[in-house]
């Protein structure tokens, strides 16, 4: 058997790295229910993308290898991010957090991936990428920026 190759173990450190960012949102979303007491909601939402993933590795890992586990985990966070929502969803979750944010964030990282992986061939231009949305957000949000970080170093 051969190793992978850098473009194969690249595509997985994407799509994996989009993965925590799907667990990064899930907390939000998991603290509005845990405080509401709907642990059992909870734990069946995590059953639920527990035995997703499961299925999906028994079936895809075979065929496709390695690569499909980084994408059956993508899909079974994904999973649980929209489980625990449609929980939260009733807990007025929109009224403590800016949803539309969130959610923007969630398509972003994901087209970020997709582009990502559609360029894993050309790293400097995924680096011009990379520094245009940098650029593009110090325009759009700079101040608010410099203002979060003067308040965080105090």
């Amino acid at each position: 058997s051969s190793l992978p190759s850098k473009n194969r173990t690249g595509e997985s450190s994407i799509a994996k790295g989009a993965a925590n960012f799907l667990q990064f949102v899930y907390l939000f979303i998991y603290d509005v229910c845990y405080h509401n007491k709907k642990t059992t909601l909870i734990a069946m939402a995590s059953i639920v993308s527990a035995a997703l993933n499961f299925v999906l590795n028994l079936f895809l890992i075979p065929s496709y290898g390695f690569i499909a586990a980084a994408y059956t985990t993508l899909v079974s966070y994904l999973v649980l991010v929209l489980l625990n929502y449609l929980i939260a969803r009733k807990l007025s979750i929109r009224e403590i957090y800016n949803m539309p944010i969130i959610i923007g964030c969630c398509l972003a990282c994901i087209a970020v991936m997709v582009v990502s992986i559609a360029l894993i061939d050309y790293m400097w231009l995924r680096f011009a990428l990379l520094l245009v949305i940098a650029l593009a957000f110090a325009f759009a949000k700079g101040k608010e920026f410099l203002g979060l970080i003067k308040l965080l170093r105090k």
